[in-house]
């Protein structure tokens, strides 16, 4: 029922395949909460605060929750280069890559790049 992924308990994220911008059921997942029961939960909300304080409230989590990682992290490095990519995009431009160890197929050993 819920959707399990590697990187869904490290933090919140709103949701890639969401109905509207994901926000819901980027909570749902953060929360390990069904989403239909969520979405309930929020449309009850809705009615109940006048729709326009809850609506205000899920625009500016559209707006300032970050996306979920396409791709699960295979490493902290990974999550970090992340955050730091979601947060500034210049900024992580500019950050010092970590050096990978590639095959050269013409010399027949291992390389650092």
């Amino acid at each position: 029922m819920t959707h399990q992924r590697d990187y869904e308990h490290s933090g919140l994220y709103r949701a890639r395949d969401g109905m509207l911008f994901g926000v819901i059921k980027g909570i749902s997942r953060h929360l390990d909460f069904p989403v239909g029961w969520m979405r309930v939960l929020f449309l009850a909300g809705l009615f109940f605060t006048g729709v326009w304080p809850l609506l205000f409230l899920y625009v500016l989590l559209a707006v300032f929750m970050r996306p979920e990682p396409i791709v699960p992290f295979e490493s902290v490095d990974d999550e970090e280069f992340y955050q730091s990519y979601v947060s500034s995009r210049s900024m992580a431009l500019y950050r010092p890559s970590r050096p990978t160890t590639v095959w050269s197929g013409a010399s027949g050993a291992w390389r650092t790049s």
